[in-house]
């Protein structure tokens, strides 16, 4: 159970940040992308590193039982209170961000007829992989492997430390 919600929490925060990865590049002029790259990089985990804190944080404010699931309180109120606050921000930077339209519109419309329906969507998606730079691919070996670990980490060690940091029973 716990392996399968960290894949369904990390598609969804690939899935939602993506755009905002797509977001700072066209918002930034080319010798600033890299700058502001880094600070996005820098902000998501200052999140991550305070999202895997809160747990602890309300146990020391006195958080203490489980759901009926048996899932910590701590980690409910956690999961909660993160799910707000990247709720508020996609909400904060729907409404205060400008779009600009795309230079040549006349292009932009004939684009987008031709690349209607599915044919074409998977087209361009197999088009893309092909041509993607090597360095991207290694990328992705990498996440994968990562992503193996991970789940090698929930299911045979995780057991053990539930019980220990948040004072609940075990996921596995």
């Amino acid at each position: 159970m716990a392996a399968g919600l960290l894949w369904i929490l990390d598609a969804s925060i690939n899935i939602t940040m993506e755009p905002f990865r797509a977001f700072v590049a066209d918002k930034l002029n080319a010798d600033q992308r890299t700058t502001g790259f880094v600070m996005q990089s820098f902000f998501i985990g200052l999140g991550a590193t305070f999202a895997g804190w809160l747990p602890l944080a309300f146990r020391r404010f006195g958080v203490s039982g489980n759901t009926d699931s048996g899932i910590p309180l701590t980690l409910k109120y956690a999961f909660q209170l993160g799910a707000a606050a990247f709720l508020l921000a996609v909400i904060w930077t729907v409404f205060t961000t400008k779009e600009y339209p795309p230079e040549d519109m006349e292009a932009f419309e004939q684009m987008r007829r031709e690349k209607k329906g599915l044919a074409a969507g998977l087209t361009e998606i197999i088009t893309a992989l092909r041509e993607m730079p090597k360095r991207c691919g290694n990328s992705r070996r990498a996440d994968l492997h990562l992503a193996g670990t991970l789940l090698h980490v929930v299911i045979l060690r995780a057991g053990g430390c539930a019980p220990r940091l948040w004072r609940g029973r075990s996921a596995v």
